[in-house]
């Protein structure tokens, strides 16, 4: 029992921490002084700080796909699961700082870069299956090219890591809702 508690005040430690100052500016000495432990059970734990960020966030994507499958399974109108899956991410990148999400989009580690991209293919083939089945209701304009959109979606991970874009902006999560926004509800106003 001890070493589940251990183990889960280490995670909820570093999480807290990953997310006030990134993965990179988070050592070991703050998790364990976070955590109030020694190095010693850290590594009794964990092998190294890797091991915990891919963990955590391989929990954290979970969760966040386990939200999305509930919400897109609603039976309220298309437009309101929408707002919602809009809210959840919006939630999920409000909670992050700057330096998190900076980490999250320059990601060196290729572990946890192959978790980010693997999380990331599989919120698109569940947006996309999504998409083609509201098509077919009418929800969504039967002109898209779903290849395009494929394609523009992937380019919008370059677009974001952009720093003359990047300067338009207070802060990286500012950016991100107003892709959101542009992509889910276009430029016009609605007549």
């Amino acid at each position: 029992m001890k070493k589940i508690h251990t183990r889960e005040s280490i995670k909820e430690s570093t999480k807290n921490l990953i997310w006030e100052k990134g993965i990179k500016d988070t050592s070991i000495v703050d998790i364990c002084k976070n955590a109030d432990i020694s190095r010693m059970t850290f590594y009794r734990e964990y092998n190294n700080k890797n091991e915990i960020v891919i963990e955590i966030f391989s929990e954290h994507y979970q969760e966040l796909t386990n939200k999305h499958l509930i919400i897109l399974n609603k039976p309220i109108p298309f437009i309101e699961r929408l707002n919602e899956l809009i809210y959840i991410k919006l939630d999920f990148i409000n909670n992050m700082s700057r330096n998190l999400i900076n980490d999250l989009l320059h990601q060196k580690n290729p572990e946890l870069k192959l978790l980010l991209e693997e999380q990331r293919q599989k919120s698109f083939e569940i947006l996309f299956q999504q998409i083609i089945t509201e098509q077919k209701k009418g929800h969504f304009r039967k002109d898209i090219n779903l290849e395009f959109l494929k394609y523009y979606l992937n380019k919008l991970s370059e677009f974001i890591l952009d720093p003359n874009l990047i300067s338009i902006f207070p802060d990286t999560s500012e950016l991100i809702k107003e892709i959101n926004k542009i992509f889910y509800f276009g430029i016009l106003e609605r007549y």
